[in-house]
């Protein structure tokens, strides 16, 4: 069964990552995404988050979070492995155009509702524009297509351009960065081409969803399309996998605070978009 227009007409993409991994509709579902997309970009617009910075005056994006206490899931673990590994401030970072992280958990919401909206799991930081960038990342164990995982980044890239935009997200960027405002872009129109989404999986899990989620010339062809469709709306989409190794001090303890050594990452090559 095909999304209904109804809902295509006053959802958003933060909406709509379960039909996004309904494997037995996964076409129909992109189709419909593909087809309403413009309206689908309005809404999630509308509906983004707006954190109130009066009320968390200080560090209210969390762009210098610090948090030592242990933590139990995957995602978080990896998330905090990627942020230790690549700091933004002390290294270039795991691919190509990505200078390190500049934080993780990034919230956008004064408070976590049933709204469809989470936090960020990783910001990045873009070598030649210094704009942030948006990683989506998954653990192997993950029940997200990379459709799915393609629109839940879009989602957070809309978000976080909107707070860009309002301005109070880019004075705290470039409190972070310390590099001051007159260093990085100002406001940004809709289909300027310069926030960049990643969507970030194990290895494992790419080995199993290229067959699994993307088996056939058509689910490809709609990938492809998918992705050309979030390109015109100005941002590019790049797929990264990895490996992992538990990190250990010499006394075979687990670092709570960096879990993992993050290792053979590699940018998934994708079909050259033309728009």
């Amino acid at each position: 069964m095909a999304i209904s227009a109804s809902r295509l007409s006053q959802e958003g993409f933060h909406l709509l990552k379960k039909e996004c991994s309904a494997h037995a509709r996964i076409e129909i579902v992109v189709e419909r995404i593909i087809e309403w997309f413009d309206i689908l970009v309005e809404n999630t617009l509308r509906m983004a988050p707006l954190r109130s910075v009066s009320r968390h005056r200080k560090d209210p994006f969390k762009l210098k979070r610090i948090n030592a206490k242990n933590v139990a899931h995957e995602e978080a673990k990896l998330e905090r492995s990627f942020a230790a590994q690549w700091k933004c401030d002390k290294s270039n970072g795991p691919v190509e155009g990505c200078g390190g992280f500049a934080s993780y958990q990034v919230p956008l919401l004064d408070k976590q509702g049933p709204w469809g909206w989470g936090y960020v799991d990783l910001v990045g930081v873009s070598r030649s524009t210094l704009l942030p960038q948006v990683w989506e990342l998954k653990a192997a164990d993950t029940d997200d297509s990379p459709f799915s995982i393609l629109v839940q980044a879009l989602a957070y890239g809309i978000a976080i351009r909107h707070a860009w935009n309002r301005g109070e997200f880019m004075k705290e960027w470039g409190d972070r960065l310390k590099c001051g405002a007159s260093s990085i872009p100002g406001k940004l129109e809709q289909h300027e081409r310069q926030f960049e989404l990643f969507g970030v999986v194990p290895a494992s899990y790419w080995e199993a969803a290229k067959d699994a989620w993307l088996g056939t010339d058509r689910r490809w062809e709609l990938f492809d399309n998918l992705r050309g469709c979030v390109k015109r709306s100005g941002f590019g989409f790049r797929l990264v996998k990895f490996e992992t190794e538990e990190n250990k001090s010499e006394d075979q303890k687990p670092n709570l605070l960096h879990p993992y050594i993050i290792k053979n990452v590699e940018e998934i090559k994708l079909k050259e978009l033309t728009i």
